[in-house]
């Protein structure tokens, strides 16, 4: 039995989630690429029942969407960690008010390299919009009760001793 992100079961998959006929209207992506885009729609197909989420077409990043910034002046704009080596006094730091590490990881991934073009920059910032609101229509809708009770708590209320083991994990 073929696996998601295999050969001809990749393409039609994304064929099939996107209604398209053929992939060559994406461009020339690569069969990784292809392999990792049937990936995250067979985990979606599994994971997402209530509702099929509206997503864009695969597509790659330029290298030039990105500023690249070398190692010694990230370390010097202390952007995810201090000259010591702290995450506390970074600009991350200063900054971060994600609710999940996921979205903590994602923001230093922003400061580290962030985006250049205005293409890109769009369409980060529509995925952010839809996934504000698809968990505001969740919540009020009632879909997943833990997340309708849910509130996040202050940054003050968090309890010291996270505080501390999240200043030390890796950025």
């Amino acid at each position: 039995m073929p696996r998601a992100g295999e050969g001809e079961s990749a393409a039609r998959r994304i064929k099939d989630y996107f209604g398209l006929a053929t992939l060559e209207g994406l461009g020339a992506l690569s069969r990784a690429e292809i392999a990792a885009a049937a990936v995250a729609i067979f985990y979606i197909e599994r994971t997402q029942f209530s509702a099929r989420p509206a997503l864009n077409l695969p597509s790659r990043f330029s290298r030039d969407a990105r500023m690249d910034i070398d190692a010694a002046t990230r370390a010097n704009l202390e952007l995810t960690r201090t000259l010591a080596g702290a995450r506390e006094g970074s600009l991350l730091a200063a900054i971060d008010k994600t609710v999940t590490a996921p979205g903590s990881r994602l923001l230093a991934e922003r400061l580290a390299a962030p985006l250049t073009q205005p293409k890109e920059i769009e369409a980060a910032w529509t995925l952010s919009r839809f996934l504000r609101a698809s968990r505001a229509c969740a919540r009020r809708s009632g879909v997943s009760q833990s997340h309708a009770r849910y509130q996040p708590r202050p940054v003050a209320s968090v309890p010291q001793s996270w505080r501390a083991a999240r200043s030390s994990s890796p950025a």
